[in-house]
């Protein structure tokens, strides 16, 4: 739904932070520095605010071509 605020960042299994948007609206193309990523497990972290109340989420998803 709608929120105040929304970070969100993927890294890849070396921690190296691949993607950043504060768009909650955001769409990764699967891609770093415009190059394609290979198939494997992400990891994402979230920010996400509404009315002052904060939430945080972290999880894996899994690119595949």
């Amino acid at each position: 739904g709608n929120v105040d605020y929304f970070f969100m960042k993927i890294y890849n299994r070396w921690g190296e932070n691949i993607y950043t948007t504060y768009s909650i609206d955001f769409n990764w193309d699967g891609t770093y520095k415009g190059i394609p990523c290979p198939m494997g497990v992400y990891v994402y972290f979230i920010i996400a605010e509404k009315n002052r109340i904060t939430d945080k989420y972290k999880g894996n998803i899994t690119l595949i071509r």
